[in-house]
């Protein structure tokens, strides 16, 4: 059943979905909410191909978009537009972008970004396809623009260029929606990373498979999507600062610069664990030394001779440094 103009605001009155703009263009059910759907606008974050890279390449290798989520801007354009200012779209070019609005989905419902007509009927699609929301889906639904016009068309941030029609279940999934590996692109928005996870999913299902034989609980994999987000960040500065050094600008260089990289870093990381076991050995060896003479000084009660400050201290030094050294687990426990 899908939903009309009154079940929308019922279900928007009892905080069963909600649709949250942001806070300089907040959503308006008065001016958005139609007959049986809802006017969903468009963010002002665009990503275009990089022109100048793309045309170097024959064909988009789907087994190196790991290498270009690590540094899109060999690929794509990122474009913010502030109000008023415009995208030209040329004909047959696609543009990324998602919705202004945040969507947060109950688990009685499911939901469809549909194309509104009267730019249909210019030429203008919204996606390529993923109009389908999940019910319980939370985030940023994205869009894939396309000028099927023979001339450009000038686009606009904050356009309502697509309408958001919900169809009622009659039961509840037995399957929850945010414990599936592709919720990763919950709440994303368009940024470095939010181009292409294809792979990610595809990575973490393994893992969760390979560990627990299924699905992590939810708990685990928030913490352990939270962590992959911060390596990734560290990730893609070191990358971008190593392409920046030895002015890496074309798509075909990627393969060989990241495997170039990759050994390098395993190499960096053979010699930092050898550094620390010989720091933690040579550390192990002082407090040897240290622990005796120290309980030594304790129970002769000399606490005032400056031998005792030295011991303490060197001691506390040595603690401190194997703290380190195992907290970064360069010596592999």
């Amino acid at each position: 059943m899908r939903l009309s103009s009154t079940d929308i605001r019922y279900f928007l009155d009892e905080g069963l979905f909600k649709i949250i703009g942001d806070s300089q263009h907040p959503f308006s059910p008065k001016e958005q909410i139609r007959p049986g759907s809802v006017d969903i606008r468009i963010s002002n974050i665009f990503w275009k191909f990089n022109k100048k890279n793309i045309e170097q390449l024959d064909i988009i290798d789907l087994h190196q978009a790991k290498a270009i989520l690590n540094n899109p801007e060999l690929m794509y354009l990122k474009i913010e537009l502030s109000d008023g200012e415009h995208l030209e779209i040329q004909p047959g070019e696609i543009v990324l972008t998602e919705t202004l609005e945040k969507i947060e989905m109950p688990h009685c419902l499911s939901g469809a970004l549909k194309g509104r007509s009267s730019f249909a009927r210019l030429g203008i699609s919204i996606h390529c396809t993923g109009d389908y929301i999940n019910p319980g889906y939370q985030g940023y639904m994205p869009l894939q623009i396309i000028n099927h016009t023979p001339i450009p068309v000038k686009l606009y941030s904050y356009l309502s260029l697509a309408q958001l029609v919900f169809y009622f279940l009659y039961s509840r999934p037995d399957i929850n929606y945010q414990s599936l590996p592709d919720t990763i692109y919950n709440s994303k928005r368009c940024n470095t990373e939010g181009l292409s996870l294809w792979f990610r999913d595809k990575e973490i299902e393994k893992l969760s498979t390979r560990i627990s034989g299924g699905k992590f609980n939810k708990h685990t994999e928030d913490k352990l999507q939270l962590l992959i987000s911060q390596s990734e960040k560290r990730l893609i500065k070191q990358i971008e600062s190593e392409f920046q050094r030895k002015n890496i600008k074309k798509p075909e260089q990627i393969e060989k610069a990241l495997e170039s990289y990759e050994n390098k870093d395993i190499r960096r990381d053979k010699k930092m664990r050898f550094v620390f076991w010989v720091i933690t050995l040579v550390t192990g060896a002082l407090l040897s030394v240290f622990i005796p003479e120290l309980i030594k000084v304790i129970s002769n009660g000399d606490t005032q001779n400056p031998e005792f400050w030295v011991y303490l201290i060197s001691l506390a030094f040595c603690i401190f440094i194997l703290w380190i050294t195992f907290d970064y687990k360069y010596i592999g426990f």
